[in-house]
């Protein structure tokens, strides 16, 4: 149902009464119903209609179902694999980054389909393409837990260490596995985007020139 007039949508805090983040109207992800903008929710990367005279009145989707979507309608992909990456504010965009027109790269939220087909069929989390299945990468904590549950090319691991702070403040290394030395915990489901946790089964050996090449991988 198309809503006759055109009212502006109020605020997703003012919805729900609480202080949020600042909602990002999306015009290239408008509402199914009422063709109005969605509010996107950087943080927590969720899509809603904010027009009250709508019947999806603050029901969310979550951002990278409805990227898809827009994708499969023939929309843009605006974070496609390949290498090298695109860059945004000096950054490059990893693969599974949602990307939006109007927010640009959500940078702390990941793209739950494409970490699942990163899973299931050994896709590079940074770049999106094939990895071999007998020698990937993965970043893992102390523990040997994954910080991303998905593996990487070595070229990747080098440049997600020398430019991710998150990875550089958490002391995360780069370790060579294969898909047998991988556990996971939990299902997948690639429409829900449930993902697994990974951890490494056994110790192995640190890739210790990665992170001593890691700042220079910049360009």
């Amino acid at each position: 149902m198309t809503c006759p007039v055109h009212i502006e949508p109020p605020a997703l805090s003012a919805l729900a009464g609480t202080t949020a983040a600042p909602e990002v109207p999306c015009p290239d992800l408008p509402c199914p119903d009422c063709a109005l903008p969605r509010l996107l929710d950087p943080l927590g990367g969720w899509l809603v209609c904010g027009n009250p005279h709508c019947p999806n009145l603050a029901i969310g989707a979550p951002v990278w179902r409805e990227l898809d979507a827009a994708v499969a309608a023939g929309a843009p992909d605006l974070c496609p694999p390949g290498w090298p990456r695109p860059q945004r504010g000096g950054f490059p965009v990893p693969w599974l980054t949602p990307v939006t027109a109007a927010a640009g790269p959500l940078w702390k939220l990941v793209h739950g389909a494409r970490l699942v087909q990163a899973q299931t069929v050994w896709c590079c989390q940074t770049c999106g393409l094939p990895c071999e299945a007998a020698a990937a990468v993965v970043v893992v904590d102390e523990a040997g837990r994954c910080r991303t549950s998905a593996p990487l090319h070595e070229r990747c691991a080098v440049l997600s260490l020398a430019v991710c702070p998150d990875l550089a403040r958490s002391g995360a290394r780069a370790v060579a596995v294969t898909r047998a030395d991988i556990a996971a915990e939990g299902d997948t489901d690639l429409a829900l985007g449930l993902t697994a946790r990974w951890r490494v089964q056994q110790a192995l050996a640190d890739m210790a020139d990665l992170a001593e090449h890691a700042a220079g991988a910049v360009r």
